[in-house]
């Protein structure tokens, strides 16, 4: 099987890719992330986790394209807030707090103490990552 580098390669290929399938599939989490199979089944259920998703999906669409996260309803940001997975909620603050610079800055202070209270939950990589995002936001001297 393994004398055509051909066949070796096709072989490793499939081999990897099953096991990257088994990765994402079998368990509900990575780490602190949801696989894949874990998000599709909370977009097709009904009820507080869907609503969850929706919300992470939608601003991760603005985040992503650069739009401002004032574009969107605050209410919907808030319900990330509310998920199980403190990578979800810190993220949802990390939202949050992307928004209420733009209108409701007395807030400031709450949300980053909030975000600090999920930190010893996380990976350090996964903070100081948004710890550099958090530094590009205009929070002046009311940041907590």
């Amino acid at each position: 099987m393994f004398s055509q580098p051909t066949e070796f390669f096709i072989f490793y290929t499939w081999v990897i890719s099953f096991f990257i399938f088994l990765a994402t599939t079998i368990p509900s989490k990575t780490g602190v992330f949801y696989t894949d199979r874990k998000r599709y089944q909370r977009l097709k259920s009904e009820g507080k986790e869907k609503e969850i998703e929706l919300a992470v999906l939608e601003a991760s669409r603005y985040w992503v394209s650069k739009k401002p996260i004032s574009g969107m309803d605050i209410k919907e940001l808030e319900k990330i807030i509310t998920d199980d997975s403190a990578m979800f909620r810190h993220s949802g603050y990390y939202y949050v707090l992307s928004h209420i610079v733009e209108s409701d800055r007395s807030r400031i202070p709450e949300v980053r103490a909030k975000m600090k209270e999920l930190e010893e939950e996380l990976p350090s990589t996964f903070i100081k990552m948004m710890e550099k995002e958090i530094a590009k936001l205009p929070l002046g001297e009311v940041s907590g």
